[in-house]
């Protein structure tokens, strides 16, 4: 089981913001990552799940340059040091059959959701994405810039991953000013957009 805490900030971006930082850093950046990632997430029909305010993810990701796809399971819910996340890593054909029949498979996932939300019911696809990732380090910082699509939408947004919600802050205030971005707290996940889309909300 991998179980992470995760210090993030994030801001949206418009198409234009996106596409100037994509380009500035794929000049900028010798080292980068492009990857593809296919999420779906689930709950059961009293949203059991987002009442708890987690999230239960399958993720596929194709990273360029690797032949074969990763999949993992994630649990995520939130703590006062940041987001924690359990992964567990899946096969193609299980990530499949998850996405088909929503049977959780049984591992470290289902144990750490069973703790947190033992009462929960027979669970059914609420929201699905897909993401265009570059990501890079930089100042001891994880950057993170998304092309989203979900519902008929496409937006974009910036991240960045540091080892407090502090330096993470900081860093992405300083990226905010140099590309003129206008920052705020009241930021809603993708996850939470693409969930929300889907409901009518």
């Amino acid at each position: 089981m991998a179980k992470n805490i995760e210090c993030e900030k994030r801001v949206m971006l418009s198409k234009e913001q996106f596409k100037t930082i994509v380009k500035h850093y794929l000049k900028t950046e010798k080292i980068y990552k492009l990857v593809k990632q296919e999420n779906v997430y689930f709950d059961d029909y009293l949203a059991t799940i987002e009442n708890k305010k987690a999230i239960l993810r399958i993720r596929k990701k194709k990273v360029t340059g690797k032949l074969k796809p990763e999949c993992e399971i994630t649990f995520k819910y939130h703590s006062d040091e940041g987001s924690v996340e359990i992964n567990q890593d899946i096969t193609p054909s299980q990530y499949a059959s998850f996405k088909k029949k929503a049977i959780l498979p049984e591992g470290d996932v289902m144990v750490e959701l069973q703790k947190l939300v033992p009462e929960l019911g027979c669970l059914s696809i609420i929201g699905a994405l897909t993401t265009l990732r570059y990501s890079f380090h930089q100042d001891g910082s994880l950057i993170e810039i998304d092309k989203n699509k979900y519902e008929g939408i496409t937006d974009y947004n910036l991240e960045v991953e540091a080892i407090s919600l502090d330096a993470a802050k900081h860093k992405i205030l300083d990226l905010c000013e140099e590309f003129n971005i206008n920052y705020s707290e009241d930021y809603i996940t993708k996850n939470r957009r693409a969930i929300n889309k889907r409901r009518g909300r």
